[in-house]
């Protein structure tokens, strides 16, 4: 699991190198579900880490769609 959100966190900051900034994370899927996984990527990303609702992915992917094409989210 550490090693996961090693990978992810190296994903957060090259991001972060683009200009993009975070302080927050949704999880969704059954790892989200775990006590002890999201206290896992929240130490090593400083993200805060909540537990999404079963469409949490779609609204997700609706939001950066929704950025992506000029919208007001």
């Amino acid at each position: 699991m550490e090693g996961a959100a090693r990978l992810l966190n190296g994903k957060i900051a090259a991001l972060q190198a683009h200009g993009l900034r975070y302080d927050r994370a949704v999880m969704v899927g059954g790892p989200a579900n775990s006590p002890v996984w999201p206290g896992i990527v929240a130490g090593i990303t400083g993200l805060e880490v909540s537990g999404g609702g079963r469409s949490a992915a779609a609204r997700g992917a609706a939001r950066l769609a929704g950025k992506g094409i000029g919208a007001e989210t």
